[in-house]
């Protein structure tokens, strides 16, 4: 396969998407398991259909393996965005890429493993209760969704969506996250100007965590982060109104209330949530 000058991501998503709708598309016209190809294939002669099921199973486990190689190389060097003082981060053993140290905690790039602690974490309705950008039911698919899109939002630079993990265990708390709007892709030159130098923190912890100060641990390291590294000049953060440990996080921080009792409307529909709006500016380094 070789990429042309114009390819892009979604581009070649698409491909690989209708490509996968062919395959299903053939594979109902078939009977069952034993229905036999009509041409010689893969120069074994014809061979039935759950051979080749089970072929396409093998290929595909083995260019996952390919991707998760050429993967990690990447992140071996990563980009001016994703670099950070030697003294500010470590490379997690199997490639994380950026980490971001705490006395108790390391922040780390998200990878495909993660998929079952992100579903746990935003299907339970504890957490989901709080956020307004989660689908009505969150499923494992939409939790390798969010890890890819975290990985993308890095390589990006617009999103540091990072896994806040015990530094001792490894054991995974929660996510803490930065959205950088200014640097998503799509945006006019009038919107990337009212965006410049915004930053928006989101963060979420596992239930059984709770109580333990790992939010405002991973929080204060990210917020430093962003202030110093990244040099953005203002933070936001939109808690709903009646969340009241997420707000007692930020006020520690540094942040300041600038808005209430907003409406923010849930990916999923119905009720608006009321949520409060918080800003730090950077004079108010934590």
């Amino acid at each position: 396969m070789r990429l042309a000058s114009g390819d892009s991501v979604p581009k070649i998503v698409e491909l690989h998407s209708e490509a996968c709708d062919r395959s299903r598309a053939a594979l109902s016209l078939c009977d069952s398991l034993d229905t036999v190809a009509k041409v010689q294939s893969f120069g074994r002669g014809p061979v039935n259909l759950r051979w080749i099921l089970v072929h396409m199973i093998d290929e595909t486990a083995r260019h996952a393996g390919h991707l998760d190689l050429l993967s990690d190389c990447l992140r071996v060097e990563p980009s001016k965005e994703l670099t950070v003082p030697l003294n500010q981060a470590q490379r997690w053993p199997g490639g994380r890429g950026l980490v971001l140290e705490t006395p108790r905690l390391l922040l780390a790039a998200l990878l495909p493993q993660d998929q079952a602690e992100i579903y746990r974490l935003y299907a339970s309705p504890e957490v989901a209760r709080n956020l307004a950008r989660l689908p009505d039911r969150f499923t494992m698919g939409h939790a390798l969704e969010f890890v890819n899109a975290a990985q993308a939002g890095l390589i990006g630079g617009h999103a540091y969506t990072l896994g806040v993990f015990l530094r001792d265990s490894g054991v995974f708390v929660g996510i803490c996250a930065l959205r950088l709007p200014a640097r998503e892709p799509g945006l006019d030159e009038q919107e990337r100007a009212e965006a410049a130098g915004l930053g928006i923190l989101g963060y979420s912890v596992l239930p059984e965590h709770w109580g333990r100060g790992y939010a405002g641990e991973s929080c204060a390291r990210l917020v430093r982060y962003a202030l110093e590294d990244l040099a953005l000049s203002v933070l936001q953060a939109s808690p709903r109104c009646d969340n009241l440990p997420s707000a007692r996080v930020l006020l520690r921080l540094g942040f300041m209330l600038a808005e209430d009792g907003v409406e923010e409307q849930p990916l999923a529909g119905g009720p608006a949530h009321l949520v409060d709006r918080y800003v730090l500016q950077h004079r108010r380094l934590p």
